[in-house]
C-alpha cells in the first residue's frame, strides 16, 4: 500500500510530504516476507532550546528471498539535517543481514505466536522468548549467516564519520555451541572506522559526563561548572592519546582511523592481536 501526508503540529513542529509503501509476499509455508519504504519531504522543528530541519529524509527495508534463505537491507539517507545551525547531513547509513535459513525463521515464528498465546507471568516472557531463540540457533548458525553494516557514511561539522562493519559464522555446528572456545572460532569479520578527533573527543567527553552523573550524590541537576567540563574534556582527550599510544587506532592529520579484523579466535584491531576471549572481558 502507499500512503501520502502532511502533518502540522503545534509547538513549531512540522512534516511534509510523507511517502510510505510496502508490501508484503508469501513466501514458504507459514511465512512471509516485507519490503517497504518510507520518505519524510521535509522536518521542522523550532523550539526555544532547539532547531531542526530536515531534508530529503529515507528509510528503505528490502528482504530478498532466494531458495531457502533470506536476505534483508535496510538503508537510512538523509540529503539535509541542520541542528541548531550544525550540517549533519548527506548522510547514509547501510545494512544487511544475510543467509538467514527460511525454514528455521518460519518454525521459529510459530513457536513464538504459540508462546504469544499462552498466559506467562511477564517476568518469563523475555525468558521464555530467548530459549526459544537459543533452540533454533544451532540451525540458524549453520548455513553461515552474516550481518554488516555495508556502509556508514555521517556528516558531522568537524567532517565526516565513515566505515563500515561485517560480522558473520561459518561452520558453526550445534556441538560447537556447548563450547566457548570452539564457537568464539567460528566467528569472522572485518571492519574500519573514520571519523574526526574533534568527533571522538565530544563521545567520550558525553562518557565521562555520565560517568559522573553516576557518581554524583544527585544526578539529577545535571549541571557542570566549566571548570568541570573542562576536566571532562581533559580526561578524554587523554583517553585518546592513550589509544594513539598504544596503536589501537592511528591519527592521519585531525582524523582518527582504525582497522579490525576477527578470525580463528582471535581480534587484530589496526595490527594489534588479542584472543576474543580476552577482548570480550575487557
Amino acid at each position: 500500500f502507499d500512503v501520502l501526508g502532511k502533518l502540522e503540529f503545534d509547538l513549531g513542529k512540522t512534516l511534509r510530504d510523507l511517502h510510505a509503501a510496502n508490501t508484503i509476499a508469501p513466501w514458504l509455508p507459514g511465512l512471509k516476507v516485507a519490503s517497504g519504504d518510507f520518505a519524510v519531504g521535509q522536518v521542522r522543528v523550532e523550539l526555544p532550546d532547539l532547531d531542526i530541519e530536515a531534508r530529503d529524509l529515507g528509510l528503505s527495508v528490502q528482504s530478498r528471498p532466494e531458495g531457502g534463505l533470506l536476505e534483508v537491507h535496510l538503508t537510512y539517507r538523509a540529503r539535509v539535517l541542520r541542528v541548531d545551525g550544525a550540517d549533519y547531513a548527506p548522510s547514509q547509513v547501510d545494512f544487511s543481514v544475510t543467509r538467514l535459513d527460511g525454514k528455521t525463521l518460519a518454525t521459529l515464528q510459530q513457536d513464538l505466536a504459540g508462546l504469544s498465546g499462552k498466559d506467562l507471568p511477564e517476568a518469563m516472557i523475555g525468558i521464555a522468548t530467548a530459549a526459544l531463540m537459543m533452540q533454533h540457533l544451532p540451525a540458524l548458525a549453520a548455513v553461515d549467516p552474516g550481518f554488516a553494516m555495508d556502509r556508514l557514511d555521517i556528516a558531522t561539522p568537524s567532517g565526516p564519520v565513515t566505515g563500515r562493519l561485517a560480522l558473520g559464522v561459518q561452520g558453526l555446528t550445534a556441538a560447537d555451541i556447548d563450547s566457548r572456545g570452539t564457537w568464539l572460532r567460528r566467528l569472522v569479520g572485518d571492519g574500519e572506522l573514520s571519523l574526526p578527533r574533534a568527533v571522538a573527543l565530544a563521545l567520550l567527553t558525553q562518557v565521562q559526563r555520565q560517568k559522573a552523573l553516576e557518581a554524583a550524590e544527585d544526578p539529577a541537576t545535571g549541571d557542570f561548572t566549566p571548570e568541570q567540563e573542562q576536566t571532562l574534556a581533559d580526561a578524554a582527550a587523554v583517553q585518546i592519546d592513550d589509544l594513539l599510544q598504544e596503536g589501537w587506532i592511528a591519527a592521519d592529520g585531525e582524523r582518527l582511523r582504525t582497522v579490525l579484523k576477527l578470525a580463528d579466535g582471535l581480534l587484530t584491531v589496526n595490527g594489534k592481536t588479542l584472543p576474543i576471549g580476552g577482548a570480550l572481558s575487557l
